[in-house]
């Protein structure tokens, strides 16, 4: 951080702004538990059929609390418990801490939850390379720069609008995914509007009239098979089929062990499947109708990435005190 722009910040230690809670809970079997997303998308209710353990200890956790995983705090699992989930209980895998007076608790979580704040625990995360757990105290000893708490809440107030922009893009993406869907399937099912259209039924159900059944072997060339690696590869054995063989080369790697049987698609297994066909014009015009669908959809994930570049750089400038905002402004608002 450029310590002449954010010189009026304060040097601390988590400790100094957090208290571990462990109010005594019910017992394992009882418990309403809480689970952490990953990447600071919430916190929510475990859901899992099968209770806990009896003999396992659980703590009563209060709304406003800061939360973490140990086990996934190296992927960002940190939240804030909502009101909905006060009462809430969890083990100490899952620590709850109370944030000091004077802490903006959404200005807290989005430095904690920035993967420059979380991965620099990777070298004091303890156990195996697929369960490592950040311990508590690690957590409590690292040292930050505090705002004011009027800067704070104005931090968290841009930082949240511009995730309001982003969710919104989010969205408009996903909602476009589903349309595409719909539309393609009865397309696929009922053909192009056409006033007057007729149906007739086939062995495989209703189809437009003048749309055929065929096989799918019928209508092209088809391969499947197994992803090998280059160090499955071999000079000699079964020729793997990749790519540019599928493009026309006649240069092939080989696989010199034994196939598993899940990789080999027999004969005709999936060729003999049989589906409605349309003319060939009626084809070119569905087609052109999921391309122009495509094309949309990858302005709008095009437009998405620039959003969350552009929101993990406000994060970075923001939360290092190279931007400052004016207290109870937007970060839009004037840089300092």
């Amino acid at each position: 951080m450029d310590r002449s722009v954010a010189s009026d910040w304060k040097l601390v230690r988590l400790d100094d702004l957090l208290t571990e809670s462990r109010i005594p809970g019910s017992s394992g079997s009882d418990a309403r538990r809480l689970s952490v997303k990953l990447y600071g998308k919430g916190v929510v209710p475990k859901i899992n059929d099968r209770p806990g353990s009896a003999a396992t200890r659980y703590y009563r956790r209060r709304s406003g609390q800061l939360v973490f995983s140990k086990l996934d705090f190296l992927n960002g699992a940190f939240g804030v418990i909502p009101d909905v989930l006060d009462g809430y209980e969890s083990t100490l895998d899952l620590p709850c801490f109370d944030v000091a007076p004077g802490v903006d608790r959404d200005w807290l979580l989005a430095v904690v939850t920035r993967p420059a704040f979380y991965r620099r625990y990777r070298h004091v995360a303890i156990g195996s390379r697929k369960a490592r757990r950040v311990p508590v105290n690690e957590f409590l000893g690292s040292a930050l720069t505090l705002p004011r708490p009027q800067e704070q809440r104005a931090i968290a107030e841009g930082l949240r609008s511009m995730e309001e922009t982003v969710r919104g893009a989010e969205v408009l993406a996903e909602q476009l995914s589903g349309v595409k869907h719909a539309v393609m399937r009865e397309l696929l099912s009922n053909g192009l509007p056409e006033v007057g259209r007729q149906f007739r039924q086939t062995r495989i159900g209703r189809i437009p009239a003048g749309w055929e059944v065929r096989q799918i072997g019928t209508m092209g060339t088809f391969s499947g098979g197994h992803g090998f690696r280059p160090p499955d590869w071999s000079d000699g054995g079964l020729p793997i089929i990749r790519i540019q063989n599928l493009n026309g080369s006649r240069r092939f790697n080989y696989f010199a062990g034994e196939p598993d049987p899940r990789w080999v698609v027999e004969p005709g297994t999936l060729l003999k499947a049989l589906v409605a066909c349309p003319p060939l014009d009626e084809q070119r015009a569905i087609a052109d109708v999921g391309e122009a669908f495509d094309a949309r959809i990858l302005v709008e994930r095009r437009y998405l990435d620039r959003l969350r570049a552009a929101k993990a750089a406000l994060a970075q400038a923001l939360l290092s005190g190279r931007v400052r905002v004016p207290s109870g402004g937007r970060a839009g608002g004037g840089v300092a």
